[in-house]
C-alpha cells in the first residue's frame, strides 16, 4: 500500500525527482540536501529515489549530466598503486568524454551556466567534489585549489573554447601533457604551506 501523502512510482517520477533534487541542491547545497528531504520534495517515498538512482551522489552525478562517479576514479586510482598527474587528467576527462564533441562541450556548458548563475549551484559543486574526491586524496588546500584550477581550465579550453589542439586531441596525449603539471603539484605536498608552522 502507498503511504499516505506519496504518490507511486510512474512514468514522470524519475523526472520530478531530478526537478525536486535540483530546487534542493540549488536551495540547501549538496551537504545539507537528503535524499529524505528530496522526496519530500517529489511527493514520493525515499526507497523511489534510491531506486531510480541509487543515493544522493550519484543523484548529483546526474544532474551535472558526469558520466561517471568521480569517486570511482579515486578508489581505482588507489587501488592501482597510487595517484599521478596524468591518472587525474585522465579521469576528469572521462567525466565528459562520451558522445559527440556538442555532447562533451554541452555537459560542461551546463555546469558552468549553473555555477555562473547561483552560488549555491557553485557551493553544491564544491561541496560535492570535496566529499567525492578530495576527502580522499591527501592534499594541501593550496595544492587542491591548484589542481582544480589545471582540471577546469582545461575543461574550459578543451569544451568551452575549444582551442587548438586542445579541443581535438586524444584524451591520453592530454593526460601526459597536463599531468605533468600536477605531477609537479603532487610531488610538492611536503611542502610546508605559508602560516602552517606554529
Amino acid at each position: 500500500m502507498t503511504p499516505a501523502g506519496r504518490r507511486p512510482g510512474g512514468r514522470d517520477t524519475r523526472a520530478e525527482i531530478l526537478d525536486a533534487a535540483r530546487q534542493a541542491f540549488a536551495e540547501e547545497g549538496y551537504e545539507r540536501s537528503s535524499v529524505r528531504g528530496i522526496a519530500r520534495r517529489a511527493g514520493v517515498d525515499p526507497s523511489l529515489v534510491h531506486h531510480y538512482f541509487g543515493d544522493k551522489a550519484l543523484l548529483f552525478v546526474e544532474l551535472v549530466h558526469l558520466t561517471r562517479d568521480p569517486r570511482i576514479n579515486v578508489d581505482e586510482m588507489h587501488a592501482a598503486g597510487g595517484v599521478t598527474g596524468a591518472q587525474i587528467v585522465r579521469n576528469f576527462l572521462s567525466s565528459w568524454e562520451s558522445g559527440t564533441d556538442d555532447v562533451r562541450g554541452g555537459r560542461f556548458a551546463t555546469i558552468v551556466e549553473a555555477v555562473a548563475s547561483s552560488p549555491q549551484a557553485a557551493d553544491a559543486l564544491r561541496e560535492f567534489l570535496e566529499e567525492r574526491v578530495w576527502s580522499r586524496v591527501p592534499e594541501p588546500p593550496r595544492n587542491r585549489a591548484l589542481i582544480t584550477a589545471q582540471l577546469f581550465g582545461l575543461a574550459w579550453t578543451r569544451y568551452i573554447l575549444r582551442v587548438e589542439p586542445l579541443a581535438s586531441a586524444d584524451p591520453e596525449e592530454l593526460a601526459l601533457w597536463v599531468g605533468a603539471t600536477i605531477d609537479t603539484l603532487l610531488e610538492s605536498r611536503r611542502t610546508e604551506e605559508p602560516g602552517e608552522h606554529a
